[in-house]
């Protein structure tokens, strides 16, 4: 066979496709594309499903950033405590978007930039007169919240001293709709959500929650909505420090910005 292939082609042309393989067996890892699978739970605008693609801000983010490092993505969209253990145990590159904890921050890497704020905000019926200070000045109403989200210490202890009238955990799919129908039927007062989710289901569903609006006051301070990169991935530390390195020029850019204003939130730099 090899005495065939030497009579058909000319000396020039093997040694041109010898010299191809060779330089592609010594690029570096990182230079040769791939499909990086992360996987992300249902929370709009940030990531959700439409015509059976998950879409959002965070997945626009990610994905031109790492179109810019030189790889494509795939993003499943899954029940959020399945999301956080598949990906802990490098089923996935990493996962979206999660805040940090000290458990998190063991077996995620976690890269310096967010890709968004999150200000987390109390929901209320437009009616009702409510404001607060201390979160015990709200120990007269009803409150829902999201069972397993990371919420800020202040709001996890409220809700370990029972400082309000009645706490209602939701957990399973989409929660936030949930928190938002028991709102408008009255059958809470209040329920913790990150404002940018919460004006986005708004506009997205009116005429429905038209009713609600939100107590302009943040629960505690503003965090980060992170990718978190697997350790159980492999070079995933290398992989998260090209995304950062890669974010901070897609935000000098310019692009990063458009992102944010096409999805209508407020990102994670004060400028914008």
């Amino acid at each position: 066979m090899s005495d065939r292939i030497s009579e058909d082609c000319p000396k020039h042309v093997i040694s041109k496709f010898t010299m191809l393989i060779l330089f592609l067996l010594l690029l570096p890892e990182s230079s040769v594309a791939k499909e990086i699978p992360f996987t992300t739970i249902e929370f709009p605008p940030e990531n959700f499903k439409q015509d059976n693609r998950v879409v959002g801000v965070s997945v626009d983010i990610i994905s031109a950033v790492m179109a810019n490092i030189g790889h494509t993505v795939k993003v499943d969209l899954l029940p959020f405590e399945r999301a956080k253990i598949w990906a802990a145990e490098g089923r996935y590159a990493g996962i979206f978007t999660i805040t940090k904890n000290s458990y998190r921050e063991s077996v995620y890497h976690f890269p310096d930039n967010p890709l968004l704020q999150v200000r987390d905000v109390f929901f209320k019926r437009k009616r009702d007169n409510i404001s607060w200070q201390v979160l015990s000045d709200l120990k007269a109403y009803r409150v829902s919240y999201t069972n397993g989200y990371n919420y800020q210490n202040e709001f996890k202890t409220a809700i370990e001293n029972h400082v309000f009238r009645e706490q209602t955990p939701l957990m399973g799919g989409s929660p936030e709709l949930r928190h938002f129908g028991f709102l408008a039927k009255s059958r809470t007062d209040i329920f913790i959500c990150e404002v940018n989710v919460g004006q986005y289901l708004i506009k997205s569903y009116a005429p429905r929650f038209d009713s609600i609006d939100y107590i302009p006051k943040v629960i505690g301070k503003e965090t980060g909505h992170y990718l978190a990169f697997s350790k159980k991935w492999p070079d995933s530390k290398k992989l998260m420090r090209e995304f950062d390195k890669k974010f901070v020029e897609l935000k000098l850019s310019g692009e990063l910005k458009k992102i944010y204003e096409r999805w209508g939130v407020i990102g994670t730099f004060k400028e914008y």
